[in-house]
């Protein structure tokens, strides 16, 4: 693997929105959280990364600034290759197409967390997202059922009070769904998936 190869401790930040986007990062191992402020300060969650993803690459292609921020939410590895470099690989090897398809269902993601939070009740907004964290787990975690986000930045991701986070963790712990230790975790992954199904259901066919 060409570049650098860095550790990135929880919660620390891997790239910064505005900054200059002059390299893209490889996730070797341990998932990252991708989200940007607007002009008034709120936040919002554009996507969730693990293993194997490549974050920073769309702005990279123009050598534009960054329009995102990626925060480690565990423990992270990843090499940092410049933007020319990497682009230089996939021209060698023939496998631009392969990254447009990757782009394409990277925004495709990124438009469906949209229209979450839009259209979908928060119970499976908040059901869904735990889902996925759970799902972007490494192979081999020791405890891939465990939620790498507080209830404040589960509520921040979200869009939703802390109080409000607070009460839909109470009833789905109220379940079984979650288990009832101070950090969170999946007890019951097959019924937590049904209930994010539900209004997967429902999302606008595009």
């Amino acid at each position: 693997m060409s570049g650098v190869r860095r550790t990135y401790r929880d919660g620390e930040t891997i790239l910064l929105q505005g900054a200059p986007a002059t390299s893209v990062r490889v996730l070797v191992s341990g998932r990252v959280e991708v989200g940007c402020q607007d002009e008034d300060g709120a936040y919002c969650l554009v996507a969730l990364r693990g293993t194997g993803d490549v974050v920073g690459e769309l702005a990279a292609q123009n050598l534009g600034t960054r329009s995102a921020t990626v925060t480690a939410l565990e423990p992270c590895v990843a090499h940092t290759v410049p933007a020319a470099t990497f682009h230089g690989v996939l021209a060698r090897h023939g496998v631009d197409a392969q990254l447009r398809r990757y782009l394409a269902g990277k925004l495709q993601e990124s438009v469906g967390a949209a229209v979450d939070t839009v259209h979908h009740p928060p119970r499976q907004r908040l059901a869904r997202l735990i889902v996925r964290l759970v799902e972007l787990a490494d192979p081999g975690h020791p405890d891939p059922l465990r939620v790498p986000m507080s209830q404040t930045r589960l509520a921040l991701a979200l869009g939703l009070s802390r109080s409000s986070v607070a009460r839909l963790v109470s009833a789905m712990r109220a379940d079984g769904l979650l288990g009832k230790d101070r950090r969170l975790r999946v007890e019951r992954p097959g019924e937590l998936r049904d209930l994010a199904r539900q209004s997967a259901r429902l999302t606008p066919r595009m």
